[in-house]
């Protein structure tokens, strides 16, 4: 007897670009918690959130806000944990959905940048106060003499850098005091700024001979779509950089100094 007609259609497996879940919170619910390893990242559909460490909120974020890729992308435990402010619609994503979005839906990664780049301005912003260290289509290496400016304090430009090679590193000072130094091939600067529009928030200069390579904020979906690799190493740059800014913030003796 031919029972075929009892057996079950095959399952497709999901979309890459579905979400793992989709949670409805209500107020004061716990979404993650500190030091918790959880391979994902989230978006807010509806409602807000609040990062905190220990007993203090170092940030609130709202609709389209993304939390949690430092986490999935560093490979490290939470640096902090969220609660919900408000009722909240929340969708939370695999490393899949990322990998698809870097490869398929540049308009998206965009999104995902905006949304670091805001905390990110946001949180150094509170830090910038005590002297931290945040800051075409062409895309090309520029080289750089010792004492060269690479970027302007105040400055307005549509373009962000990254370090190829340097005998000492880039100076990044503020108000013409150095805060910080760029030292590692392959980092991002310049981003915020560049993306968002706004005014540089330091000045960077060559400490010897630099090779910098230079990309323009315009050109910026193109390169996603091209590059699905430099998407990654970006956001990875701005994720790794919101979670010691993070850090930073709940310690009120490090803020400051």
């Amino acid at each position: 007897m031919n029972h075929d007609h009892n057996k079950l259609p095959p399952t497709r497996p999901p979309h890459p670009s579905y979400p793992v879940e989709v949670r409805d919170y209500a107020e004061g619910d716990w979404v993650l918690r500190e030091s918790e390893e959880r391979p994902v990242f989230f978006v807010i559909l509806t409602g807000h959130v609040r990062i905190v460490k220990g007993d203090q909120v170092i940030r609130t974020l709202g609709e389209q806000d993304v939390f949690g890729l430092e986490t999935l992308l560093l490979r490290t435990a939470s640096p902090f944990a969220v609660r919900t402010a408000t009722a909240c619609r929340i969708s939370c994503y695999g490393e899949e959905a990322l990998d698809y979005f870097l490869e398929q839906q540049p308009r998206l990664v965009r999104s995902l940048l905006a949304s670091l780049i805001r905390q990110l301005m946001a949180a150094s912003g509170r830090i910038m106060g005590a002297a931290e260290d945040f800051l075409g289509e062409d895309t090309g290496v520029l080289f750089f003499g010792d004492g060269a400016v690479i970027i302007e304090e105040n400055s307005i430009g549509a373009e962000f850098y990254r370090l190829v090679s340097s005998e000492g590193g880039l100076s990044v000072s503020r108000n013409q005091v150095e805060i910080g130094r760029i030292l590692t091939p392959g980092e991002f600067f310049g981003e915020m700024a560049g993306l968002l529009g706004r005014p540089r928030l330091a000045t960077v200069r060559s400490v010897g001979t630099s090779a910098v390579q230079r990309f323009s904020a315009d050109a910026l979906d193109l390169l996603l779509h091209d590059y699905p690799e430099l998407a990654t190493e970006l956001i990875k740059s701005l994720a790794s950089r919101l979670a010691r800014t993070s850090v930073r913030l709940a310690d009120p003796v490090g803020v400051g100094n």
